[in-house]
């Protein structure tokens, strides 16, 4: 008997909600996943995750690299973030995506193909999947993505599973056939065999091995000349490859559910069924929607259905329930496991980007249920230690300062013939690594814009030039009369440039929103914005036609200070390259502004931005409309707080973080009480 999809996936829906429902809305007296206590509970607040969060907590959930962020419609991008309340639409539309992206999604992770549980390694880590977690600890330059004439690039990668697996190298080598490089593969110090496979658009280096559980070291290290730069596309993990291997592993079994050419095990079925409600429906997690999920499994095995394809559809319905696709904060005892579990979830989402193991983390992270100072301070740094803690750069960090707009510039290729896609890397890998070291290094966080270090590749660091003072193991040392802050740095003030030229209002407007969060009021529809240069115009620098545009009073009540801001980092050009003229005119970087007084170019632009008074509260706030999915109000009194305690920790994010998780306000996840 063959069933319907779509009447299956109806059915699982209606079969779950009506568990989940009522104890979502604070009606149910299902009991509790804990002995002890039953889940009598109201909602206090209720918020979609977005599609990133939702890929990393699949992902998690069925161990493999999920890819939903590409399957799902794209979340709106609002007060800087993706997750904010306001714009995470739940329409019919967006539900009939994830029904069909969820279900391909377990499809994938339940094949006995090995290939469906492939790893990608991107920007410097592993994202999800089967075998684990990894972080680029250590490389000649950190987030690099090449390798040159006697170099070397590692990768530590920690994996779930014990077994064989298949490593592969997609590499670009240019003016250099594959048969002739020297590139070598070592884990964990010791070489291995490898292969070289050619494809359409790469030279592929290939090795088999046997890995441990546990921490392993990749590296790829080149011998001698070899004629060039290789460029490392990216690279994967698959495996194991020698078993029939299912990616939803039951923590409790280490046998797969299903051999080639054999029926999905039921004992084995029944273990995963369960072991994914817990994970997925997280504080909601009741008995009653475990035994609704496992008699839906049955039922449909009785009507005729495969086992695997009851086991895809249960497990379809799960991860598509109002549990999962939703962070439900609700108002727990103060003081009851519950308590804690949902602040380790929402915890976990704000640093992790994903939701926490039930069995795991959770355990590990609350292990009394406490939650007073001493507790969250614990928890905070095992969280930061965590590899997912990457989440605070690749989403809150890129988010909050704009680091996106390097991957979106696109510099004009005939003015601009020596930029090309390897530079744009670098670029980015060094503003990641920078904020990297001060989130994870407990840096204050000032230094973002006072630093004259920075970790940089051989095309940046040619790009750089005269900048440079010295480099020390892949650490340029700047100028700091030229190179100071972030607001220096080429990836930056490219990404706030047009293709082919400065854009003062847009690199002034960046400060104002994501560093003083004190942004001018929008403007008029009908007010020109600032011309492009015109060879043909007398008016030859971005001065001159930021003074042009300002005599008009309808723009200079707004960008006097947005507008100097900006000039003062016009020795930048649409590269970030350094320039002393611009159309054979010197460029003036200095500007006096009522609060500061007389400035002179990036550096004293670098102590100003960290002595303003401002700062502080718009990093805590950014980070509060982060954490909650909406902006705090005015004189919020927790951003206060927070503040307070952000400036007497050092200016570091573990203590901003300690501070707000450990808040009352944090544990019911609603925005805008009074503390």
């Amino acid at each position: 008997m063959n069933v319907d999809c779509v009447t299956i996936s109806a059915a699982i829906r209606l079969l779950l909600l009506s568990v989940l429902l009522p104890s979502i809305v604070g009606c149910s007296d299902d009991p509790a996943s804990h002995p002890d206590e039953a889940a009598d509970s109201s909602v206090q607040s209720l918020r979609r995750l977005s599609a990133r969060e939702l890929d990393g907590t699949i992902s998690d959930i069925l161990q493999i690299e999920a890819g939903l962020i590409a399957r799902l419609p794209a979340d709106t991008i609002h007060n800087n973030f993706d997750n904010q309340r306001s714009a995470l639409r739940t329409n019919r539309t967006w539900l009939r995506s994830a029904e069909v992206a969820i279900r391909d999604v377990v499809s994938e992770a339940l094949s006995p193909d090995p290939n469906t549980s492939a790893r990608y390694l991107v920007a410097g880590h592993i994202l999800g999947g089967t075998t684990g977690e990894v972080r680029d600890e250590i490389g000649s330059y950190g987030f690099m993505w090449h390798i040159g004439p006697n170099d070397r690039s590692t990768w530590q990668v920690t994996l779930r599973h014990s077994g064989r697996y298949r490593f592969s190298a997609y590499l670009n080598i240019p003016e250099l056939a594959a048969d002739d490089a020297t590139i070598t593969v070592l884990v964990d110090d010791a070489s291995i065999p490898v292969q070289w496979v050619r494809e359409a658009d790469h030279d592929v280096l290939t090795a088999e091995v046997a890995l441990d559980a546990g921490t392993t070291l990749f590296q790829l290290r080149s011998d001698g000349d070899f004629g060039g730069l290789a460029t490392i596309d990216y690279l994967t993990l698959n495996g194991p490859v020698d078993d029939a291997f299912v990616g939803v592993i039951p923590r409790e079994r280490s046998a797969p559910c299903a051999a080639p050419d054999q029926a999905v095990d039921s004992g084995c079925a029944r273990s995963v069924i369960e072991a994914v409600v817990r994970d997925a429906l997280r504080s909601e997690y009741s008995a009653a929607a475990a035994h609704n999920a496992l008699d839906l499994y049955e039922a449909m095995t009785a009507a005729g259905s495969s086992s695997e394809d009851a086991l895809v559809s249960t497990l379809a319905g799960v991860l598509t329930s109002p549990g999962t696709l939703f962070l439900v904060d609700r108002d727990w005892p103060a003081g009851s496991w519950q308590s804690a579990h949902q602040g380790v979830q929402r915890a976990a989402f704000l640093v992790w980007g994903r939701a926490a193991d039930a069995e795991a983390d959770v355990p590990a992270l609350a292990p009394d249920g406490a939650w007073d100072q001493v507790a969250v301070e614990r928890l905070v740094d095992q969280m930061l230690a965590d590899p997912r803690a990457v989440s605070v750069v690749d989403d809150f960090a890129t988010r909050w300062l704009g680091l996106d707009t390097i991957s979106d510039a696109e510099p004009d290729p005939e003015m601009f013939p020596g930029f090309n896609g390897v530079l744009r890397a670098q670029m980015l890998a060094e503003v990641r690594r920078a904020v990297s070291q001060v989130f994870f290094g407990g840096g204050d966080l000032r230094t973002l814009f006072t630093s004259t270090s920075g970790e940089v590749g051989p095309e940046l660091a040619a790009h750089y030039g005269d900048d440079i003072l010295s480099i020390e193991e892949g650490t340029a040392h700047f100028d700091p009369a030229r190179r100071t802050g972030l607001q220096s740095r080429a990836g930056m003030m490219m990404g706030l440039s047009n293709p082919t030229s400065t854009h003062p209002t847009k690199r002034g407007l960046w400060l104002l929103d994501r560093v003083l969060c004190d942004l001018p009021p929008p403007p008029p529809a009908d007010v020109d914005p600032i011309p492009e240069p015109d060879p043909d115009s007398d008016i030859l620098t971005g001065r001159d036609r930021v003074r042009e545009h300002l005599a008009d009073s309808t723009c200079a009540s707004c960008h006097v200070v947005m507008d100097g801001l900006g000039l003062m980092l016009e020795n930048y050009d649409a590269t970030g390259q350094w320039r002393d003229t611009e159309n054979g005119v010197e460029i003036d970087a200095g500007y006096e502004f009522p609060a500061w007084g007389s400035l002179q170019g990036a550096s004293d632009l670098g102590a100003a931005l960290a002595e303003d008074a401002r700062f502080p509260t718009c990093f805590v706030s950014h980070l509060y409309t982060y954490a909650f999915g909406e902006p705090p109000a005015e004189n919020d009194r927790l951003v206060e707080s927070v503040t307070r305690d952000f400036v007497d920790g050092g200016y570091t994010l573990r203590a901003a973080l300690v501070s707000l998780i450990a808040s009352e306000r944090f544990l019911t996840g609603v925005a805008g009480d009074e503390e």
